[in-house]
């Protein structure tokens, strides 16, 4: 009895220790997986703690080769058909006397010779006219008895001059009042030219002086234009620049002309400078003064290197634009010149050698990797 028991608590204490075993060993393998985790940590914290290797910026950008050429421009201006003043013509009285009729009226178009003014003349020229008629007739007489006397050896030389000189005054006299119309009663005024009447100054039946200005004629195609430029423009034109002109709302063909001068004054209504254009031929009789037109001039520049627009840009230090060189961005300094709406004409220290970047320009730096797209 007593031994059965006895092996019943050696065998239950076995099973005891064999548990507390089991426990041991499972208590061992956690605490070394902790340990474990620790380590691992440890390592995460000094990788982390380790710089990462700086990443540089690589820019994708558009280029092409310098090139040099000629730039060209078209200038585009505005302006008017205005009345050269060349053609403009001044009727005017050449005596005193009364307009009896006007025979045209204003903005009518007359043909050369045409009758334009019926004038009475002053009564008084007349009378003078006819005094110095008289004057010549009896200067003649006289001339010619002195010479009768200086034959006859009854006269001298000296009386003989003065009788011509009579004679050359009453003439010039009688000239002078026969220019000025005094030969006739009534004088018709006539057209020089083929002209428009722009103004009529008098009316019927009033007594003018001798030189007063009845009307006054523009000769037909005597028209130049006008155009309004900025000062900043006109920097860039020259007298003898050829010019296109076109009226505008007008199916009429282009017609062509010569800039006159670009000298001038402000205008101060248009804050613009007004520059005259001589028209190359005779314009038609549907063009009249004041039509509104177009003018465009062409500006040719010198050779120059020529890039795209935008290809230049600027900043506080100017103008500048980019080559590549050996695969990095660099910054060269540039000039201006003319531009159009597609190039640029530039100049400075340019390597025809290098690339220039047209294209991604906006985001790189001097210095900067970049990237050329093919073309």
């Amino acid at each position: 009895m007593s031994i059965t028991i006895q092996k019943i608590i050696q065998k239950r204490m076995s099973s005891v220790v064999s548990s507390k075993a089991t426990s041991c060993s499972a208590v061992l393998i956690l605490c070394s997986g902790f340990i474990g985790l620790g380590l691992n940590h440890h390592s995460f914290a000094e990788d982390d703690a380790k710089p990462t290797s700086e990443i540089k910026p690589v820019a994708l950008v558009k280029t092409q080769r310098p090139t040099q050429q000629v730039l060209a421009d078209t200038m585009t201006a505005y302006g008017t058909l205005q009345n050269d003043p060349n053609s403009i013509y001044t009727v005017s009285l050449p005596q005193a006397g009364q307009i009896e009729r006007i025979a045209v009226s204003v903005g009518q178009r007359v043909q050369h010779g045409k009758p334009l003014v019926i004038v009475k003349t002053d009564p008084q020229v007349v009378a003078s006219t006819t005094q110095a008629r008289s004057a010549v007739t009896f200067a003649q007489g006289e001339q010619q008895r002195i010479q009768a006397l200086v034959t006859a050896r009854l006269a001298t030389q000296s009386q003989l001059a003065t009788a011509t000189k009579a004679l050359t005054d009453a003439n010039a006299t009688l000239q002078a009042l026969q220019q000025q119309g005094g030969q006739y009663a009534h004088q018709t005024l006539t057209a020089p030219a083929d002209a428009l009447v722009m103004s009529i100054s008098n009316q019927v039946g009033e007594r003018l002086p001798a030189g007063a200005a009845v009307m006054q004629l523009s000769k037909t195609g005597g028209l130049q234009a006008l155009i309004g430029v900025t000062p900043d423009m006109v920097a860039k034109l020259h007298a003898g620049m050829t010019v296109n002109i076109s009226v505008l709302n007008s199916a009429a063909p282009t017609v062509s002309g010569v800039l006159m001068h670009t000298d001038g004054v402000v205008n101060s209504q248009t804050g613009r400078i007004d520059l005259p254009i001589r028209l190359s031929q005779p314009l038609t009789n549907s063009f009249r003064a004041g039509l509104p037109i177009k003018a465009e001039i062409k500006i040719a520049g010198h050779k120059s290197w020529v890039v795209p627009r935008n290809a230049v840009l600027q900043d506080e230090q100017g103008s500048y634009i980019y080559q590549i060189k050996q695969n990095h961005a660099v910054r060269t300094s540039v000039q201006v010149g003319l531009q159009t709406n597609a190039n640029t004409a530039i100049s400075g220290a340019i390597n025809p050698n290098l690339n220039i970047v047209t294209l991604g320009n906006y985001t790189l730096q001097d210095g900067m990797a970049v990237r050329e797209q093919a073309q």
